[in-house]
């Protein structure tokens, strides 16, 4: 006999803050480790994008579909944006380090975006009750 799914429930905070926060929805939800899993890979990816390519990977106004990529971690490139126009970005990245370095944030941007949505559409907790 197959294995039953949970039915999944709409739940919106969890996936918003998600968005916001990445691994955030996951606490909310009660599973922290991989809360902080998620955490972990997206940042690792995030800053190891800018280690490679300096912060024009996430700044660059002449690319505007790396731009449209970077949706799935707005808070971080905003963030990054900001401190950019502040005069404390460095000399901007050309050629490879410069695309791998946006690959790097691009796929943190995946990352997160997938881990938002599984958060907004997630199984519902079972009671004790239910499992007596």
């Amino acid at each position: 006999m197959p294995a039953r799914s949970e039915p999944l429930e709409f739940q919106a905070v969890p996936g918003l803050l998600s968005f916001a926060v990445p691994g955030v929805g996951y606490f909310l939800h009660g599973e922290r480790e991989r809360g902080a899993l998620v955490f972990a890979g997206v940042m690792a990816l995030f800053l190891g994008g800018m280690l490679i390519g300096g912060m024009e990977v996430v700044t660059n106004q002449q690319d505007t579909l790396w731009t449209i990529f970077h949706i799935g971690i707005w808070p971080l490139g905003w963030l990054t944006r900001i401190i950019s126009h502040m005069g404390l970005a460095t000399t901007p990245s050309v050629g490879r380090v410069n695309e791998i370095g946006s690959l790097f944030v691009a796929m943190a941007s995946f990352l997160n975006a997938i881990a938002a949505v599984d958060c907004l559409w997630h199984p519902a907790r079972r009671r004790e009750d239910d499992l007596l």
